[in-house]
């Protein structure tokens, strides 16, 4: 292993140069963990977004932009990152990652006054750019460290990692800045939580110099040994045009881009929604979308990851959770419309299962669709369209709750699920990963007498 943590594939004693490495278990783990101590920032601030207007002095559309900046970072640096991650091996993309992750908590010990939003904003779009690193890779580290039968289980638990940091984003804020007119308790508050961001992400990016790595010294399966022979490299230009022109692929991108950008779009505008029917109850808010995010980003990842590996039956599946996620939905506004916390508090969770597994089906039903196209590129273009949908979301319903009405935005947001879940039905069968692998099998196992078949 050279200094970067790269392994060489010299050291492959299998004859038939297909073995899993034990130490993927450490990879994905450290991955997730990354990625949470990322994701702890998306929501930390609109969440509690009451607060962070009235200590900060700034309107509601500032607030959401400590969200909304991690879409746009997205959406100005995939290309180039994405170029990037294709250049340089796995170990290099997480330590730049994790290193402005930690750059951008450093600077926020310095935006405790209230004079120095501006500094909020920066140090989120430093850690929105880490995280372009992060999000465009989780099917990529699946596939360069996991099994055929496994790549779908350890992409959920990439997933996971920055499902479960969501969730610690949503509650900390809420235990740690009081919602109070005493000024200095939330700066107390305030100073508490950044202090926890600092110490987290130094503490992974110490991990990640270490531990982690780019790849085993065997590859894992058929597909990614023919990948690393070279048969199937390609270039950036060559597999973005070669995306653009796979219809399953555009329908993907249609598909869960609305879907998930729903998702998304929740994260910046629940404080203010649930607040409306709910004006004296914030203080659960954390705790229900707590538990929204544990029951999708947990449970559902890992149960729908599991579901894929075992019967590659990527359509049903995205059928059956899209139109179950439309169904959650309109349960959930009803809720709110009837103004029983009780059934809000049981619709949330059941919501978020079906909304937190979305990303999971998402990218490794592109990576079935686009195979060979190397998952970065897949991904990347994914992410952004989710982040194009999802500013446009909020934008949009921010808009409607401020002229029209609450009823009004949830039922545009409702249609948009519905013509999500339409979509899904158009996606074809034609998963080329597993017929790759399948065909690979069939060779080893039968030799040249499938190379004489007509």
């Amino acid at each position: 292993m050279d200094g970067s943590g790269e392994i060489g594939s010299s050291g492959c004693q299998k004859k038939s140069g297909i073995e899993l490495d034990s130490y993927r278990w450490v990879i994905i783990a450290i991955f997730a963990a990354y990625c949470g101590t990322n994701f702890f920032l998306f929501m930390q601030f609109t969440i509690i977004a009451n607060i962070t207007e009235r200590y900060y002095n700034v309107n509601s559309f500032l607030a959401d932009s400590t969200g909304l900046v991690f879409m746009g970072c997205y959406i100005v640096f995939f290309i180039p990152v994405g170029h990037f991650i294709e250049k340089n091996n796995l170990k290099q993309t997480a330590v730049i990652s994790t290193a402005l992750t930690a750059f951008g908590n450093f600077l926020k010990l310095f935006a405790v006054s209230p004079d120095k939003f501006h500094l909020i904003i920066i140090s989120q779009a430093i850690c929105g750019i880490g995280q372009v690193f992060m999000i465009s890779i989780p099917s990529k580290v699946a596939c360069t460290w996991f099994g055929a039968e496994e790549v779908s289980i350890a992409c959920a638990i990439g997933v996971m990692g920055c499902q479960i940091g969501l969730a610690l984003g949503c509650i900390v804020p809420t235990l740690l800045v009081p919602d109070s007119t005493n000024m200095e308790e939330v700066a107390e508050g305030f100073s508490d939580v950044f202090g926890v961001d600092n110490v987290v992400s130094i503490t992974m990016l110490i991990l990640v110099i270490l531990f982690f790595r780019s790849k085993p010294e065997c590859p894992p399966s058929h597909s990614q040994a023919s990948r690393l022979k070279g048969d199937q490299e390609m270039g950036y230009s060559e597999a973005f045009k070669s995306l653009m022109q796979n219809r399953d692929y555009k329908l993907i991108l249609i598909t869960f881009g609305m879907s998930f950008a729903v998702w998304n779009c929740l994260g910046i505008i629940v404080n203010e929604m649930f607040l409306h029917y709910y004006p004296a109850d914030g203080k659960y808010l954390g705790i229900l979308v707590l538990s929204g995010i544990i029951a999708g980003g947990i449970f559902g990842t890992i149960l729908f990851g599991y579901i894929l590996d075992k019967t590659h039956a990527f359509k049903k599946v995205s059928n059956v959770v899209l139109i179950l996620t439309l169904v959650a939905w309109v349960c959930l506004v009803v809720s709110f419309h009837v103004g029983s916390l009780l059934m809000t508090s049981l619709t949330i969770p059941v919501s978020g299962f079906f909304f937190g597994s979305i990303m999971v089906i998402a990218f490794e039903y592109a990576t079935e669709m686009t195979y060979p196209v190397s998952e970065a590129f897949s991904a990347s273009l994914l992410n952004a369209a989710i982040y194009v949908f999802a500013i446009i979301d909020v934008l949009v319903v921010e808009c409607i709750f401020k002229t029209v009405g609450f009823t009004a935005g949830q039922t545009v947001l409702g249609i948009f699920l519905s013509i999500a879940a339409a979509c899904s039905f158009l996606i074809s069968t034609d998963y080329k990963r597993v017929d790759a692998n399948l065909l690979n099998d069939i060779k080893s196992n039968y030799g040249s007498v499938v190379d004489k078949l007509p």
